[in-house]
């Protein structure tokens, strides 16, 4: 586990505590034993149910789809949060923002990878991220809104990817580990030799958008792949599994916990606003950052990044 920072006072799973550390911030112990909890009861509901029959399909939009899991991880994970740390509040891809108030914010992906868990595909996660702001937040709108004007800090970030028990961590200064071990990413190649993740999303002007970023990038690197679950996706980075990741429309809960998690282990991420209130992103080792933005610069309208 990771260690709080000096002048910090341990707190005991479960406490209410906040007390804080040096810098003003709750002790990043409890923080990251919070997330590593809530993450964790979140995969256990979904292997409760993972390959045993046709999960409760309850909303079925074009090119994705909404399961009773969904619903079912995010009120394991809200509960865990708010029984230690009940001042926080919560902004949830299933429900939004929730709680009160408060200078630090719980992003969530309950079940990341809806798709994949639904056909029985086993890459899929649970993402939880705890953020601090200088100002009390109290919608989802406002954390995006001082998410973008860089104030925002990232505390602590979890991804779980329960059907291989794996466990991406991070703490603020603390470094990134994948199941207790040190992760630290020095790879160093051109993008001819680098394996690319990509993501055609759900809607039709980034499909559209994608295809032709696919097709660009395709004749550059070695190879793309699609694995669709964005957190575990880009977890992947962080461990060297995948090299480098780019996706035209995601949302803060897609990576705001493996975005901790990769700028720990030494690997870029950027994010860009798009015209669809989502963000392009893209995470890359430092050596192939630039090439990949010139792709996406290249092959994409400036409309559409705007």
């Amino acid at each position: 586990m990771l260690h709080a920072r000096e002048g910090a006072v341990s707190a005991e799973p479960g406490s209410r505590s906040t007390r804080k550390d040096a810098d003003g911030h709750l002790n990043l112990t409890l923080l990251l034993a919070t997330a590593r909890k809530a993450a964790r009861q979140a995969g256990n509901v979904q292997m409760q149910h993972f390959g045993n029959g046709t999960p409760v399909l309850i909303h079925n939009p074009a090119h994705d789809l909404k399961l009773d899991t969904d619903q079912a991880s995010e009120t394991v994970i809200c509960s865990v949060i708010q029984s230690r740390l009940p001042d926080h509040a919560i902004v949830s891809e299933e429900s939004g923002f929730q709680g009160k108030a408060s200078r630090y914010v719980w992003i969530i992906d309950p079940l990341d990878g809806t798709v994949n868990y639904y056909f029985g595909l086993p890459f899929f996660c649970t993402s939880v991220a705890c953020y601090c702001s200088p100002v009390p937040i109290s919608d989802g709108l406002e954390f995006r809104d001082v998410y973008v004007s860089g104030r925002c800090e990232p505390l602590v970030g979890v991804v779980y990817a329960p059907f291989f028990d794996w466990m991406f961590c991070a703490a603020a200064g603390q470094g990134a580990t994948w199941d207790g071990l040190p992760l630290r990413n020095s790879q160093d190649m051109g993008l001819e030799d680098a394996l690319v993740g990509i993501s055609f999303g759900s809607r039709p002007a980034v499909i559209e958008q994608m295809g032709y970023l696919a097709t660009a990038l395709a004749q550059h690197a070695k190879k793309i792949r699609m694995f669709g679950a964005t957190g575990l996706d880009l977890a992947q980075v962080a461990k060297g599994a995948i090299t480098a990741l780019v996706q035209l429309h995601v949302n803060i809960w897609d990576f705001a916990a493996a975005q901790l998690i990769l700028s720990e282990s030494g690997v870029l991420f950027e994010t860009l606003p798009n015209c669809c209130r989502g963000w392009c992103i893209l995470a890359a080792p430092r050596s192939l950052l630039q090439p990949l933005k010139s792709i996406v610069g290249g092959a994409l309208s400036e409309k559409f990044l705007i």
